[in-house]
């Protein structure tokens, strides 16, 4: 598996993206990349679209999970462990 280099010079694995992408034209309900999502947590995703949330000046998300809860599954991820 490949890694992405880090702005600290630190690299971690490449996160592949498997299942259907979601069309433009009739997107899923809910979360629109819960069709590929690694991190897909169940019917909140597919049900609930998330807020947009600002992350920090000039970076923004819609996503269910946290900023911190996200950078805790990718930092396990990158440890070995299987994230959920």
């Amino acid at each position: 598996m490949s890694s992405l280099p880090r702005a600290a010079g630190e690299e971690r694995p490449r996160i592949r993206l498997t299942g259907e992408i979601p069309s433009h034209a009739n997107p899923p309900s809910g979360c629109v990349f819960h069709t590929r999502c690694p991190r897909y947590i169940g019917g909140i995703c597919k049900n609930e679209e998330p807020d947009f949330k600002g992350v920090e000046p000039g970076h923004f998300w819609r996503c269910h999970y946290s900023a911190d809860e996200l950078r805790n599954l990718q930092r396990v991820a990158s440890d070995g462990e299987h994230a959920a």
